[in-house]
């Protein structure tokens, strides 16, 4: 009879934030026996969302923090039209989140070089590129991305989100962000696959 394993157990937020860009407010905040919703509600009581934004997009899977930051643009971006590119590199890493293959990574990554990284959709498609694998093209030594590096194209992805349209709604639309970031972490607001 095979051995039963046990779920890996949670990471703490302490964890989470080795990887996570905070700023100093966030720093003092955190403490070794916080779990990592206790230290996200803990964030959101202070209205560090900046913050918390960028623990959120550590905290998430890659796949999912690439989702989350998809939400978050479609959000700000309609009902209006995007420009050709920003429509490319979004729907590069929504292929992405829906079918993680190489082929599709790769993708993602043209996508969001076109868009550009001063663009949310551009880094969005880039989060996904650089999700694993190599940074070097498929006939060069492989160049692993660091492991962090997706989570803070997410990050900043979701940042220039929140700027998008009003300014004056900025702080709303984190909080709203968040909120978002908590359906993805939940299993209540995932994406569909592909038919």
């Amino acid at each position: 009879m095979p051995q039963q394993q046990n779920p890996p157990r949670p990471r703490s937020a302490a964890e989470i934030c080795k990887k996570a860009l905070l700023t100093d407010g966030g720093q003092k905040l955190l403490r070794e026996d916080l779990t990592a919703r206790q230290f996200l509600d803990l964030l959101w009581d202070k209205e560090q969302y900046v913050d918390a934004i960028h623990f959120m997009a550590q905290a998430l899977p890659k796949r999912a923090a690439v989702w989350w930051g998809c939400l978050c643009l479609w959000l700000t971006i309609r009902p209006d039209e995007p420009p050709d590119e920003m429509k490319s590199a979004l729907a590069g890493a929504v292929q992405w989140v829906q079918d993680p293959s190489e082929e599709n990574r790769r993708a993602a990554g043209v996508a969001g070089q076109a868009a550009k990284m001063q663009t949310a959709a551009g880094c969005l498609a880039m989060a996904a590129f650089f999700s694993d694998m190599s940074l070097n093209p498929p006939d060069q030594p492989k160049v692993p991305p660091p492991p962090e590096l997706t989570g803070q194209t997410v990050a900043n992805a979701v940042m220039m989100a929140g700027f998008l349209g009003d300014k004056t709604q900025f702080q709303r639309r984190q909080r709203r962000f968040l909120s978002l970031a908590l359906d993805v972490a939940q299993g209540n607001n995932r994406w569909k696959l592909p038919a």
